[in-house]
């Protein structure tokens, strides 16, 4: 199963999109009141600080080559895929 399809079955399953938005939010929470010194890289074990999927699908090479950062004011909406919105490379931020 693709990953559109793993998202959209998980989206439709009952009760599973609250909970894993109370996952997130737990997360991500518990990840805001960490502390400078428990961020220690000798003694930080991130699955700790951050469990494995709690923030989701991992990005995939087209994810991050065409990253929407929003709707693209100054473009019409027209029936072309992916118009109207703002996008960004990162493999073309990282090479500067």
């Amino acid at each position: 199963m693709d990953r559109d399809a793993r998202r959209e079955s998980r989206a439709c399953a009952p009760g599973s999109r609250p909970e894993r938005l109370h996952e997130y939010s737990r997360v991500l929470s518990r990840l805001l009141k960490t502390s400078h010194r428990q961020l220690d890289p000798s003694k930080l074990r991130i699955d700790e600080v951050i469990p494995k999927h709690a923030m989701g699908d991992g990005n995939s090479i087209y994810d991050l080559q065409n990253y929407v950062l929003g709707k693209d004011q100054g473009v019409k909406e027209s029936g072309s895929q992916g118009a109207g919105f703002r996008r960004v490379d990162y493999f073309e931020l990282l090479r500067g």
